[in-house]
């Protein structure tokens, strides 16, 4: 069981990262085309933070690394 759980959190993790890919390549064409709209808007930082790390969470377990924070 623990195998397939690994294998659908990677696959959710992999599908996750081309989908902001993609959504940052459209980004840069519209920046290049000049329709990119920039939005002055308040985020929580420790939330974006939380996000990376996990972002690179799965890259770290796979080479034995321990992150913490």
């Amino acid at each position: 069981m623990v195998k397939i759980e690994k294998f659908l959190q990677n696959a959710v993790f992999s599908s996750t990262m081309l989908g902001n890919l993609i959504n940052d390549l459209l980004d840069l064409a519209k920046f290049e085309s000049g329709t990119f709209k920039f939005h002055n808007d308040y985020f929580d930082l420790i939330e974006v933070i939380e996000q990376a790390f996990e972002t690179i969470r799965f890259q770290a377990e796979r080479k034995e690394i321990t992150i913490s924070y």
